[in-house]
């Protein structure tokens, strides 16, 4: 069942802030003694606009004016498309996401496979709290640019919150096998597997992170939620 979490929540959830996801009705423990942690998720439309990815995408942005005598049609589309796509994220700057969204779009007729365009659509959804074609949008992005980690990392964000846990779980190891010690993903997929009862991969992956980060900030929370892991295989046996 996907759960359409409200706008308020979902910050939360992007937060780290722990108990959010019950309050939303998702990715609850079936323990009773209490809900399953939020995941701490530093996505990159988490809490502000999504200017980094702006510059991620530099290359479609500082585009220069096509020579005159370049007169191909595939070369205007695209240049026209790269246009568009400028002015959608000005759009997004500004907050004005439904008119963002419209411009992403006359890019994507330009140009269907547009991956940035269609990663941005998915910004615009999230804004709107139109979780499922915020997914949509992602997935899209994907199916044309398969290791594109901004999108890989916010679908796996907006999964884990609309408490599709498995799918989620699959996109953290898709970005673990990009990057072995992704923060996000290996903190993360420790969370996941705690709330699907996992506990042994969920030891093992707050394990990896809390080796990787030894002094990040949340080694603390890594440690206790391995330690209450421990304590549920402790019980299992």
């Amino acid at each position: 069942m996907v759960v359409r979490t409200t706008r308020r929540l979902r910050v939360l959830l992007l937060a780290g802030i722990p108990g959010a996801l019950a309050l939303a009705g998702g990715c609850a423990s079936p323990n009773p003694s209490g809900p399953a942690p939020a995941p701490a998720v530093q996505p990159v439309y988490g809490g502000k606009l999504d200017t980094t990815k702006k510059d991620d995408a530099a290359s479609e942005v500082a585009v220069p004016r096509p020579p005159k005598q370049d007169a191909s049609p595939l070369g205007n589309k695209d240049y026209r498309a790269r246009e568009i796509f400028v002015k959608a994220c000005d759009y997004l700057d500004a907050r004005e996401f439904e008119i963002a969204s419209s411009e992403f779009d006359r890019a994507l007729v330009l140009k269907p496979d547009y991956y940035q365009a269609w990663f941005k659509k998915g910004l615009c959804f999230y804004y709107r709290q139109q979780y499922a074609l915020e997914i949509e949008c992602y997935k899209r992005c994907l199916q044309v640019s398969p290791d594109y980690v901004p999108a890989l990392q916010n679908l796996a964000a907006a999964l884990f919150a609309a408490d599709d846990l498995e799918g989620a779980v699959r996109i953290y190891h898709k970005l673990l096998d990009l990057d072995p010690k992704h923060h996000d993903a290996l903190y993360n997929l420790g969370i996941a597997y705690s709330a699907l009862e996992e506990y042994s991969l969920a030891v093992q992956c707050l394990q990896r992170f809390m080796d990787a980060y030894p002094n990040d900030a949340l080694r603390e929370k890594a440690q206790q939620h391995a330690t209450r892991a421990r304590e549920k295989l402790g019980t299992q046996r």
